[in-house]
């Protein structure tokens, strides 16, 4: 077999390997805290500036998240402290859960 049948026959494999593979484990969710900056019912998103989360490398920052489920934001107000938790659907990161922080 020269270098280049081998190659091919290589390459087949690895990618009868990954079509053949579960398509994606179970990313878990990552909970951080935050305070809600912007709210946009209208895209299923809200601004957080948010905690740094350590587990996904991620420095403290403001940016906006899209929600799983618009009824999370039902009730939110700008200004308020909240503790959300992220996981991976797909490609996407998306905020799973919201609930308020009481106010200290």
């Amino acid at each position: 077999m020269n270098n280049r049948t081998l190659l091919g026959a290589l390459a087949a494999g690895f990618l009868l390997a990954v079509a053949a593979a579960p398509t994606q484990a179970k990313t878990p969710s990552m909970t951080a805290t935050g305070v809600v900056r912007a709210i946009d019912t209208a895209h299923r998103s809200v601004t957080i500036a948010g905690s740094a989360i350590a587990a996904m490398g991620m420095p403290a920052m403001t940016m906006p998240y899209t929600v799983r489920r618009k009824s999370l934001l039902a009730g939110l107000h700008i200004g308020e402290k909240i503790r959300y938790t992220l996981g991976r659907h797909g490609g996407a990161m998306l905020v799973d859960t919201i609930e308020p922080l009481a106010a200290h």
